[in-house]
């Protein structure tokens, strides 16, 4: 007489590990394409971070010599004091868009580096010498 003896806790057990392997290896799968989304977003800010910097600063160079060029005109008499002051508030208006430009491409380069992991390398941070407390030569910043 053969009587088969089943283990159903063993069974079940091995079936939730497979379960288990199979969910964490989708889970990894997602993140995954989750980093390679997160980066490839942060690379597109930035190109288009460093693109507003270009655009703004040739306009706030653009509104310089255009107040240059109305300061000289009032000078000579050929232009008005109002001109003048509308091309000094273009002047200003340039001068804040571009250091707005230059905090965000500023901010998307943080980003990028948070994204691939190089925060630390960036600013010259060793996890030695944050867990000792101690500055070491090579990570002094000038």
């Amino acid at each position: 007489m053969d009587i088969p003896l089943r283990n159903r806790v063993a069974k079940s057990d091995q079936y939730r590990a497979e379960l288990e392997s199979r969910q964490a290896e989708l889970r990894r799968q997602q993140l995954r394409k989750q980093i390679r989304i997160e980066v490839r977003n942060a690379q597109y800010s930035l190109d288009q971070s460093q693109a507003r910097v270009q655009f703004a600063t040739k306009a706030r160079d653009l509104a310089q010599k255009t107040f240059d060029i109305t300061g000289k005109e009032q000078s000579l008499g050929a232009g008005s004091a109002l001109q003048t002051l509308a091309a000094r508030h273009d002047l200003a208006t340039a001068e804040s868009a571009l250091v707005a430009a230059r905090t965000a491409y500023q901010k998307a380069r943080i980003e990028l580096d948070r994204a691939v992991g190089r925060t630390l390398d960036a600013n010259s941070i060793s996890v030695e010498s944050a867990r000792t407390g101690v500055q070491s030569a090579t990570s002094k910043q000038p």
